[in-house]
C-alpha cells in the first residue's frame, strides 16, 4: 500500500512539474516546413512575431524567416524542428553574437519583469488594448514597453502578427 501511495505521489509531482510549452506544436510544424527543400511553401505564420531568449539576458523580437537565417548560419547541426521547438519554448538560448550578423540588434530588449508577471486581462485594461471577440489590437507607437507587452501575449499562447499598413499588432489564439 505504501508503494502504491508513493507511486501516486511521485506521478502527481511529475505531472505538476512538467513545463507547459509556450508555442504550439502546430505552429512549430508549420514553421519547420520552410526547411524542407522539396516543398515550395511559405507558411502564413512565417512573419508572425516570435520571441527568443538571448544568452546575454535580453530577449529578441523576431520572426520565422529571421530565425531560419540564424539557424542556417549557426545551428544547422541540429534538426530544424528541434531548433524551433527548443528556442521558441525557451529551453535553449540564442547566442547574441549571432544576431549581430542578421541586423536584428534593434529588436533585442530587456524584458520589463513587472509587466511580464501581469496577466492578459490586466494588460488589456492598463494599456487600453482593443479587444474584438478575443482578437486584441495594439498600437505599439503609444507605448515604450511594447516588446514586453507583446512578450506577455506570446508566452500566453497568442499568435502575433503585425499589420504594417495600419501599424498595429494583432494578437489572437
Amino acid at each position: 500500500m505504501k508503494k502504491i501511495l508513493l507511486l501516486i505521489i511521485l506521478s502527481l509531482l511529475l505531472i505538476d512539474c512538467q513545463k507547459k510549452n509556450i508555442v504550439s506544436n502546430k505552429l512549430i510544424n508549420e514553421l519547420s516546413l520552410i526547411n524542407e527543400t522539396k516543398v515550395n511553401y511559405i507558411p502564413d505564420v512565417l512573419y508572425n512575431v516570435l520571441f527568443v531568449k538571448l544568452d546575454n539576458g535580453k530577449y529578441l523580437r523576431t520572426n520565422g524567416d529571421e530565425l531560419f537565417s540564424i539557424y542556417k548560419k549557426n545551428y544547422n547541426n541540429i534538426k530544424y524542428y528541434n531548433f524551433f521547438y527548443k528556442i521558441l519554448n525557451q529551453n535553449m538560448v540564442l547566442k547574441h553574437n549571432f544576431i549581430d550578423n542578421n541586423n536584428n540588434n534593434n529588436n533585442a530588449f530587456n524584458l520589463d519583469q513587472n509587466l511580464a508577471q501581469q496577466n492578459i486581462a490586466n494588460l488589456v485594461k492598463k494599456f487600453s488594448i482593443d479587444n474584438e471577440n478575443g482578437t486584441y489590437k495594439f498600437d505599439a507607437s503609444l507605448n515604450n514597453d511594447y516588446n514586453s507587452i507583446l512578450y506577455c501575449f506570446f508566452k500566453s499562447g497568442y499568435e502575433i502578427s503585425f499589420d504594417d499598413y495600419s501599424g498595429i499588432f494583432i494578437m489572437k489564439k
